[in-house]
């Protein structure tokens, strides 16, 4: 979403015209725009937390052995 774009979607809508502003925001990304990936465990015994490695790719062998390649 566009920096200037970001209050509006913010407001409340409380009226008819706040809410078919934000319905037009709403658009999805295309998917060159996105790419999926695993990452580290947030929590539990081995999670990394809320860091930037968080954000990290990581490839989990049990997965990926029982799974093969969705990615």
């Amino acid at each position: 979403m566009p920096k200037h774009l970001e209050l509006e979607w913010l407001k409340p809508g409380d009226t008819q015209a706040d809410q078919e502003l934000i319905q037009e925001l709403a658009q999805p990304y295309s998917e060159t725009e996105l790419e999926a990936y695993t990452v580290r465990r947030l929590r539990g015994k081995e999670a990394v937390g809320n860091s930037p490695v968080a954000q990290e790719r990581y490839s989990y062998v049990d997965l990926e052995q029982s799974q093969g390649n969705l990615f």
